[in-house]
């Protein structure tokens, strides 16, 4: 199944919001708060209302985080493997 491109960007944004969460190393119970300001801010492409799959819930949150973080792993590994520099 694939995502249409509105639904795409939508995740994106919500995904975003959960990299500055993490990144600023911030309690992830903000994250409902934060992605509710930015709807009512009517920032593009934020979903326009809270549902199941508006992704605005701390698990979706938690979800996000977690595979930003295995694919900065991932990225990191394959660099230090193909740097002439690491044994």
């Amino acid at each position: 199944m694939r995502m249409n491109d509105a639904n795409k960007d939508k995740v994106i944004t919500t995904m975003k919001l959960a990299y500055f969460i993490a990144k600023k190393d911030i309690a992830i119970a903000t994250y409902e708060d934060l992605c509710q300001l930015q709807m009512h801010l009517q920032t593009p492409n934020i979903p326009n209302r809270v549902d199941y799959c508006s992704y605005f819930n701390r698990k979706a949150a938690t979800e996000f985080i977690e595979c930003i973080s295995n694919y900065l792993e991932e990225m990191q590994s394959e660099k230090m493997l193909d740097s002439p520099f690491f044994l």
